[in-house]
């Protein structure tokens, strides 16, 4: 017997249940990614800017600064991001207009 042994039956879940289990899951995996990098741009800010600074070597130091940058970078909201990014498209999607049409 499939069902089990005792004879129960699964129900599929509807599509909107199955819809709303990714959504939560997806959003708690964001939250604690989220939160881990907040944890490590903490970390490495206060390698910088503590004591430990001092025995770090050459290659330690750029690393937790490349680290440092890429989680400031990413705690900026999106939605700035985007703007700029539209800006900067339209700035030079204009500039290479008036180039072509200059003499």
């Amino acid at each position: 017997m499939a069902g089990g042994a005792r004879g129960e039956r699964r129900t599929a879940l509807r599509p909107d249940q199955v819809i709303f289990k990714v959504v939560t899951g997806t959003t708690f995996l964001l939250m604690a990614v989220t939160g881990l990098g907040y944890l490590a741009l903490s970390w490495s800010t206060v390698v910088l800017l503590g004591a430990f600074v001092t025995v770090l070597q050459k290659k330690d130091f750029w690393s937790i600064t490349v680290i440092s940058m890429i989680q400031a970078a990413r705690s900026v909201n999106v939605l700035y991001f985007r703007i700029f990014i539209s800006v900067v498209y339209i700035i030079i999607k204009y500039s290479t207009q008036v180039l072509r049409n200059t003499p």
